[in-house]
């Protein structure tokens, strides 16, 4: 009984998340999903060249090196919105 409680519990907070993401504006949805690619795809390992190549394209795809600088830009666009930027925030921190 615990379990389902539990269970249900993990799922109403992701949907919740989901939902929350979806209420930002685009540029702020944008650079969370960004984030998260970025740190995915600099995660991975380069086994091989043909991976080497994949990972590179795959973050300059995003633009992972101008990341930061985004960053500051939503952060700045957005410095008096709380909710905007604790979620900027957490999401950089998961990341």
């Amino acid at each position: 009984m615990k379990l389902t409680i539990y269970a249900f519990m993990v799922v109403f907070l992701l949907h919740e998340f989901a939902h929350a993401v979806e209420k930002l504006p685009k540029d702020v949805q944008a650079i969370i999903e960004r984030k998260k690619g970025c740190g995915h795809w600099a995660g991975e390992s380069p086994y091989n060249e043909d991976r080497k190549k994949e990972i590179n394209a795959a973050l300059a795809t995003l633009k992972c090196d101008a990341y930061e600088k985004d960053l500051k830009t939503i952060n700045k666009k957005y410095h008096n919105m709380k909710e905007i930027l604790k979620a900027v925030k957490s999401a950089s921190e998961d990341g």
